[in-house]
């Protein structure tokens, strides 16, 4: 069963460009991954910084093990990730 993922960061809104730049790169590799869908990523017009995306996986665990392997295997992304992150609200799973 295909899952929904909703997250929502919030990005200083002098590093929004960069933040958007640093998420264009990595989507070749998202693609790749195994049990992944699409991505959409939306910008709060009323809210500066704020940033809603939208995954879309084959299932729950294929999700999981993508996260896991960024966490466990490619530190430098958690770190380079979170630098652009000023404040992280939700993370919501949602079957599809």
């Amino acid at each position: 069963m295909s899952i929904l993922v909703l997250g929502e960061v919030h990005v200083a809104p002098s590093r929004i460009a960069e933040f958007k730049d640093y998420f264009r790169d990595l989507l070749p590799d998202s693609r790749a991954y195994d049990g992944f869908e699409k991505v959409e990523l939306y910008e709060d017009t009323e809210e500066e910084g704020s940033i809603l995306f939208v995954e879309y996986w084959v299932s729950r665990a294929h999700q999981e093990r993508y996260i896991a392997f960024y966490e466990q295997v490619d530190t430098q992304f958690a770190r380079q990730a979170l630098a652009f992150v000023h404040e992280r609200d939700h993370l919501l799973s949602l079957n599809a």
